[in-house]
């Protein structure tokens, strides 16, 4: 036993020489047998641990028991490293002390990742308490224990507020129950990766966040705790919008542009399908905007583009779709549409609010303008055909001498008209 052992062991005399010892001591030390035997004990000590190996050689040998303690140990190379001693009285039959029997054991491991853990809940501890994200941690059944104070300055609680409270309070109202159902299906063992969902503060505010949550389990795969880790997405959504404006919207005039208008199109004929209504496709293209542009400049010319979509766009209902097309041409969708009459009725509108110039630059400006119109369902059941009879339907309005409105079912002008 006394060399078939991972530990180092030594027999100790009185006096603290080194009686006998085994061949792992020589592997840790980096010391011989030969070189050890009858040197003092000190000599494989620290000499920053001399004085406190002193004092428990005192009270070794004033019959006091020793537990195991911990110790820095020099190797023959001149460098130390961390052991643990458990050193005990060896004595005879007439309970004489033979001498003191030291077993030994690197710990230079353990203390390793003793300090990798320490210094891995420095940075934790340093990142819970330094974050602008909100970490808190709660119990399995959704309540908050710990929070730190980037939870309470994004959601405006002070953190004894937060301790105790149901993490689903942190949700928009909207959201709390599908708040409470996330954390009861983690529990339970399920995976999340990262989701967006609306924080609400204390004041009622309701903000975007992106939110990561983790199950924490013990050595045994117990379920401890979770830890909620909360970014506020606030700049990066207004981001996302403007760049989603940027491309669904016209630069000039601020409308819809062909693409959006497209996406709206189908929306509208998928609810006018459910409510059985009718959509109707109003395509415009402007009358003597070239001779505006020629006469009075391009600069002039888009600024009645942009007069012409304000009086159009304050003209009609909010759920009305207008957008530019491209150059001189728009379009028009009105939805809910009970019959062909109402959709004449809207159409004419269009056209009566071409009778008054637009006033640019002193300037009274006149221009008119070709509409044609189709009809959902009868001109179409799709988007590319009711928007290709409308599109028809106006050139026919340009070759009946413009300023007209022409409903694709006939082809026909009707009897409004604007010159």
């Amino acid at each position: 036993m006394f060399e078939n052992t991972n530990d180092a062991i030594l027999l100790i005399s009185s006096d603290r020489n080194i009686l006998a010892l085994n061949k792992r001591t020589e592997e840790l030390t980096g010391f011989s047998a030969e070189e050890l035997m009858g040197m003092s004990v000190n000599v494989l000590i620290a000499p920053e641990d001399q004085q406190d190996a002193a004092e428990k050689h005192e009270k070794l040998m004033s019959g006091a028991h020793l537990p195991v303690y911990e110790r820095l140990i020099r190797h023959k190379n001149g460098s130390s490293f961390p052991v643990e001693i458990n050193i005990f009285p060896v004595k005879d039959v007439r309970n004489h002390l033979l001498y003191y029997q030291s077993i030994v054991r690197d710990i230079s491991k353990r203390k390793a990742t003793e300090r990798a853990l320490q210094e891995s809940e420095r940075r934790y501890r340093a990142l819970f308490e330094q974050s602008l994200d909100a970490i808190f941690i709660t119990d399995l059944d959704g309540y908050i224990l710990n929070a730190n104070s980037g939870t309470a300055q994004m959601l405006g609680y002070d953190i004894e507020e937060l301790i105790g409270m149901h993490a689903s309070l942190l949700s928009a109202p909207a959201e709390r129950e599908d708040t409470a159902q996330i954390f009861t299906a983690l529990t339970q063992g399920a995976t999340l990766p990262a989701y967006e969902r609306v924080a609400c503060r204390k004041d009622g505010s309701l903000f975007p966040v992106e939110v990561r949550i983790v199950l924490v389990r013990d050595e045994d795969g117990t379920p401890l705790y979770l830890q909620s880790t909360s970014h506020n997405i606030t700049e990066r959504k207004n981001i996302e919008k403007q760049l989603h404006y940027l491309a669904t919207h016209d630069p000039l005039t601020g409308l819809p542009n062909r693409s959006l208008f497209f996406e709206r199109l189908e929306q509208a004929l998928e609810r006018a399908r459910k409510n059985r209504t009718r959509v109707a496709v109003l395509f415009m293209d402007l009358d003597g905007f070239k001779e505006v542009n020629d006469t009075y400049g391009h600069t002039v010319g888009d600024h009645l583009l942009q007069a012409m979509a304000r009086r159009l766009e304050a003209s009609f209902r909010e759920a009305d779709t207008l957008a530019r097309m491209g150059g001189d041409e728009f379009t028009l969708i009105f939805e809910d549409i009970l019959s062909l009459k109402q959709a004449t009725v809207l159409s004419e509108r269009v056209l009566a609010l071409f009778k008054a110039p637009f006033i640019l630059n002193r300037e009274k400006i006149m221009v008119g303008a070709s509409l044609g119109l189709s009809l959902f369902p009868d001109d179409g059941e799709d988007v590319e055909h009711l928007v290709n009879e409308a599109d028809n339907a106006m050139y026919e309005a340009k070759r009946n001498g413009k300023g007209k409105l022409v409903l694709n079912h006939s082809r026909k002008p009707v009897n409004a008209t604007h010159k």
